[in-house]
């Protein structure tokens, strides 16, 4: 029996109250989709933050009651909050 492991990078992803799904797209930024969006469509929305900051994203969280969006990385233990209503 052959076995084989394949690793694969994942992007943690956050679905606002409106129904904005908010995830990792290409370039090291985050993107924001509509859970309607059908098949390969590009982001409604993206913050490109490496080209903006220089930092990697490593992760999302989703802060309702200020609307921001808080993306930790792993460059110095930084995290950057982006004020974003559109997606609350």
């Amino acid at each position: 029996m052959f076995i084989s492991a394949i690793a694969i990078r994942t992007k943690q992803i956050a679905i606002s109250p409106k129904g904005w799904i908010v995830g990792g797209s290409t370039g090291n930024s985050i993107g924001v989709w509509s859970v309607f969006d059908d098949g390969d469509v590009p982001p409604r929305w993206k913050i490109p933050v490496r080209q903006m900051t220089g930092l990697n994203v490593n992760g999302i969280a989703l802060n309702s009651k200020h609307r921001e969006l808080m993306v930790p990385t792993g460059n110095g233990n930084t995290i950057m909050t982006f004020y974003f209503p559109e997606v609350f």
